[in-house]
């Protein structure tokens, strides 16, 4: 365990970030390949009596994690690059100014 705390902070973040992106895509395929042997959108659309408690559960799952994964994910993704160039131009620019007095 020595060697993850020798990752700089910030490489720590993003490899934190990514292992939860690489997460939470392959629960949305684990959760895809269960329903895609069900009619997903006919179940979702048709639920009563005749659909099972479990595939209910399942379906809501999957369509949280799709909320997530295809509306929320892609702009939390570019915020946080977008912050990291800032920063990093930033970062430049005050070594810079730093240099120049």
């Amino acid at each position: 365990m020595k060697v993850f705390f020798d990752i700089p902070p910030g490489v720590r973040f993003l490899l934190a970030r990514a292992v939860e992106l690489v997460a939470l895509l392959l629960v949305h395929q684990i959760l895809l390949s269960f329903l895609a042997g069900k009619d997903v959108v006919a179940q979702i659309l048709s639920g009563g009596p005749h659909t099972g408690f479990m595939v209910r559960l399942v379906m809501c799952l999957f369509l949280s994690v799709r909320v997530v994964v295809v509306l929320l994910l892609p702009g939390w993704v570019l915020m946080r690059l977008g912050l990291l160039v800032y920063e990093s131009v930033a970062k430049g620019r005050a070594l810079s100014s730093h240099r120049l007095s």
